[in-house]
């Protein structure tokens, strides 16, 4: 019997997560009040009326059509001119070293020691998430203590925003947590957020349920390798569509792999990539389809093939750099589904790219040092961003957000459309075999395709 699939939302979600894609279009550098804007057809380095330097610390969000609402370097918040929001100044503490808590001195030394995520179920509200060291260490260097949340309003101020709750405390664990590894996935509900932090030094990963009303207290999960010293340059990631979790450490010595479920956010099924000798991959990207895992350090970069039943022996060396510097550095995949490479770019101020990251290297088409950004100066934190286009999981069971066909009971689709969003070409995965007809409906009831498709 053919299976009917009314597929009237199919418009919707592709429609809506293409209207969402460039929240993550903009990338303040570390110097020179600048942001450099990448989208489908632009890459453009535009100049901010004001601004300061940052460090290791960088998240920024924008609007739907790729316009900076508001940026932070873990210190302070900043809104698209660059000037300090309204109470928007003095987010972040430091006992030990106040320097790392003063945008004019050193700024927040952790990679993803900073992130914003929309408050679900508010279009005016976001949160922004800052790692912060809140006590003395006498041995050693100063560890994070806690996540603070200052929820930051965009209809204040004329547009410009305004921190309307302050440095509220939502993860402080009775150990320190990692240096760096701070990210999120959206719930598979396509409203919710899930909060991904790590401990300092151990394997255990806490995860926090956002919700409309309430940031819950962490699920606690012990799994993959101990995130050994030295974790400062560490990186945690989520594959685009929130299946798969990656993260390592400069001291782990392997990349962890984890499945995650999204509806309860649990990690399970740790795999491992091992470090070839004298590498260390601590910045991680996923390719735009997740098929491929990036990995390098300052000197090496591989590509990895997730799909090959021996990861390990898939790896791909793309560039070994010898130059003492500028050196490589960490890696974000970008709205036109491209992958930069910051780096201490110096004089030559210059970005890697990888053009092609759903192919298999040498396909993937590495550039070294190819992409010049005039007056940069210094390029070496990428912004820290989730997946704010992953949209709900169709068929998952706790999607209990979007409506599906009626045709089919609860959990049986598990349909998957990918990519998403889509340009031209969206591929459709049904979770059981048979034959289906097709039908796809615009936005206003119009009919525009029937297919019908065997096994």
């Amino acid at each position: 019997m053919k299976r009917k699939l009314t597929i009237a939302f199919l418009f919707l979600l592709i429609a809506g997560a293409a209207a969402a894609q460039y929240r993550s279009a903009n990338w303040p550098l570390t110097y020179n009040n600048l942001v450099l804007k990448i989208t489908k057809d632009t890459l453009a380095r535009d100049s901010l009326s004001n601004g300061t330097h940052g460090f290791c610390a960088n998240t920024s969000i924008s609007d739907n059509e790729g316009n900076l609402l508001f940026y932070s370097q873990g210190v302070d918040a900043r809104n698209k001119m660059g000037g300090l929001m309204d109470s928007g100044c003095c987010l972040c503490e430091s006992l030990q070293d106040p320097a790392n808590c003063d945008a004019t001195e050193n700024g927040n030394p952790h990679f993803q020691g900073a992130l914003i995520l929309p408050v679900p179920g508010n279009t005016n509200q976001f949160y922004l998430f800052i790692k912060d060291m809140d006590s003395v260490f006498t041995n050693g260097p100063e560890q994070p203590m806690r996540v603070t949340a200052s929820i930051i309003d965009m209809s204040e101020s004329g547009g410009l925003g305004m921190v309307v709750n302050r440095m509220l405390p939502v993860l402080t664990p009775f150990a320190t947590l990692s240096d760096s590894r701070m990210t999120a996935c959206q719930h598979a509900n396509g409203r919710d957020w899930w909060l991904v932090n790590h401990e300092y030094n151990t394997n255990k990963i806490f995860t926090q349920l956002i919700t409309p009303d309430s940031i819950y207290q962490p699920l606690e999960q012990n799994t993959g390798m101990p995130g050994l010293e030295p974790d400062y340059t560490g990186w945690s990631l989520f594959s685009p569509d929130g299946s798969r979790f990656a993260t390592s450490t400069g001291g782990m010595g392997k990349i962890t792999l984890l499945d995650f479920d999204r509806c309860t956010g649990v990690f399970s099924n740790p795999k491992y990539i091992n470090y070839a000798n004298g590498e260390a991959y601590f910045y991680l990207a996923f390719s735009p389809r997740g098929r491929f895992l990036y990995g390098g350090d300052e000197e090496y970069l591989r590509q990895f093939d997730l799909q090959d039943t021996n990861v390990n022996n898939s790896s791909v060396l793309m560039v070994h750099d010898t130059a003492q510097f500028p050196g490589l550095g960490s890696l974000v995949l970008m709205p036109n589904n491209k992958i930069y490479i910051a780096g201490w770019t110096g004089m030559g101020e210059s970005l890697s790219v990888i053009d092609s990251p759903d192919l298999k290297c040498p396909d993937c088409a590495f550039h070294l040092r190819s992409v010049y950004v005039p007056n940069s100066l210094l390029i070496q934190n990428v912004p820290n961003f989730p997946n704010y286009n992953m949209g709900p999981l169709v068929g998952s069971g706790c999607d209990t957000l979007n409506t599906t066909s009626p045709n089919l009971s609860k959990g049986e689709g598990q349909m998957q459309i990918r990519p998403n969003p889509a340009d031209n070409v969206a591929y459709i995965e049904m979770g059981i075999q048979g034959d289906y007809q097709l039908m796809l409906f615009n936005e206003v009831g119009q009919l525009l395709l029937t297919k019908e498709t065997g096994q």
